[in-house]
C-alpha cells in the first residue's frame, strides 16, 4: 500500500498485502495481510488500532527534514569568512604583508601564490 510505515527489525512474511496507511510496529512479525489504516504489533502481528485513511497519512519527505549539522557548518563558514575579511582589512590598514590564506584548492579568493593584497 501507499504511505505505509514499517518499524525497524520487523518482518513481513510471505505474500502479504499492507493496506494504505498501515503501520507495523518495530520488532513485529506480520503473518497475514493488514487492512488499510491499521496498526499491527507483536509476534505474531495483530491489529491493535484501525483509523480512517486521512488520519494515518504521514508525509516523510526526508529530503526536506532539517539538517542541524549542515546548519552549523554554514554558520562556521560564514564566521570564518567574516574573520578572514576582517583580517585582510586590518592588514591593509596597518600595511602588513602576509602570505595568502591557503585552501585545499590553492590560494583563497583568487589570490595568486606569493602575492598579497596591497
Amino acid at each position: 500500500g501507499n504511505h505505509v510505515v514499517v518499524g525497524s527489525n520487523s518482518c513481513v512474511l510471505g505474500a502479504i498485502t499492507l493496506g494504505d496507511g498501515a503501520k507495523v510496529g518495530s520488532g513485529s512479525v506480520v503473518v497475514k495481510s493488514v487492512p488499510e489504516g491499521a496498526t499491527v504489533v507483536g509476534v505474531p502481528g495483530r491489529v491493535v488500532e484501525k483509523h480512517a485513511r486521512e488520519s494515518t497519512v504521514l508525509d516523510f519527505e526526508h529530503g526536506n527534514l532539517p539538517d542541524p549539522i549542515a546548519d552549523v557548518v554554514k554558520i562556521m563558514l560564514n564566521i570564518q569568512k567574516e574573520l578572514e575579511d576582517r583580517l585582510r582589512r586590518l592588514e591593509k590598514e596597518h600595511s602588513i604583508e602576509s602570505p595568502p590564506i591557503m585552501t585545499d584548492a590553492g590560494p583563497a579568493n583568487g589570490e595568486e601564490e606569493g602575492r598579497t593584497e596591497a
